[in-house]
């Protein structure tokens, strides 16, 4: 089921792609995830930021240059697709598929909270998850 997105004003852009602060889907160790807008084709996607002084200062620079070039590599429906990577003078944007039903986490969150998850679903879940490796 898909619903519209509808995000707010743009105050950011890199490269074709614009975003709001404030469209924020989440955040991790060393990055915030926003949702931002294709301004060439209207496409949703997600834009993960990482301040490159973080990833200095924690030796991340090669495990963050490996990461991006085996997404690059992959080509899975069952694998999140990296679009473009950007660096500036401050921060590196990776771009992606957005998910519009959020991460597998959440998946799981929803589903347990309806009580136990389906035979039927979980069997389908896992199919999924061994389908992105081959």
């Amino acid at each position: 089921m898909e619903v519209e997105i509808k995000l707010r004003v743009p105050e950011r852009r890199i490269g074709k792609y614009d975003w709001n602060f404030q469209d924020h889907l989440g955040s991790g160790s060393f990055a915030k995830v926003f949702c931002a807008k294709n301004h060439e084709n209207g496409e949703i996607v997600a834009v993960k930021s990482m301040h490159i002084e973080d990833l200095k200062s924690f030796n991340l620079e090669n495990n963050i240059q490996n990461e991006i070039a085996i997404m690059k590599s992959l080509n899975n429906p069952n694998i999140v697709e990296l679009y473009e990577a950007y660096m500036s003078k401050k921060n590196l944007y990776i771009v992606m598929e957005f998910c519009q039903q959020g991460d597998l986490r959440k998946f799981m969150k929803r589903k347990g909270e309806q009580g136990l998850i389906p035979e039927q679903i979980s069997l389908q879940v896992l199919k999924d998850i061994l389908n992105g490796f081959f």
